[in-house]
């Protein structure tokens, strides 16, 4: 998936969607996808995340998984990270980018 990462984000972008309470265990789910030369979205990676304590865990999950997969990919970037109205990925992505 890391080489799909880094084929498709050079002049791409990604969209970023989060969904919760989509299965049986009530966890929240991250998912970054990007359009192929066809016009197709490709899931590039995703990152389902547990129900732990504290008021900023699953921000920390999420800012943490982006930055491997950023440090991965060296200094290949999207051009625009498109979120939802989640405001956990609003206040990671700076952080991270």
């Amino acid at each position: 998936m890391l080489e799909v990462c880094e084929r498709l984000s050079p002049n791409n972008s990604w969209a970023i969607d989060y969904t919760f309470k989509t299965n049986q265990f009530e966890l929240s789910l991250y998912a970054v996808v990007a359009p192929t030369s066809m016009g197709f979205g490709i899931l590039l990676w995703y990152m389902i995340h547990g129900s732990g304590k504290g008021p900023n865990h699953e921000q920390f999950a999420l800012e943490t998984c982006l930055r491997v997969i950023f440090t991965r990919m060296f200094k290949v970037r999207p051009n625009a990270i498109v979120i939802d109205e989640c405001w956990r990925s609003y206040n990671v992505i700076p952080n991270v980018v």
